[in-house]
């Protein structure tokens, strides 16, 4: 995650006014960096612990992809904005 531009990802919450919702509270707001990197790890923990040798979550924009090859494990994270594909 060090190599992770959260930065970036708060920036561009920010200038688009994308905000989530506190699920305490119900309040909206652009989360701080430090919620994004813990929301991030969280995902990136979730994936590892699934038994699935390709496993893909995602929420708030943030996805994480897990692909197991070789006994070796690999972990994608990627704030996305849009995207779109012919999978069935």
């Amino acid at each position: 995650m060090d190599n992770f531009d959260f930065d970036r990802v708060h920036d561009t919450m920010e200038m688009l006014g994308w905000g989530w919702v506190d699920r305490d509270t119900g309040d909206y707001a652009i989360p701080e960096i430090s919620e994004l990197r813990k929301r991030a790890r969280g995902l990136m923990k979730e994936a590892m612990v699934s038994r699935q040798p390709s496993y893909r979550i995602a929420t708030g924009g943030f996805q994480v992809d897990k692909t197991t090859e070789e006994d070796k494990t690999y972990l994608s994270l990627s704030f996305v904005l849009t995207s779109w594909d012919n999978y069935a």
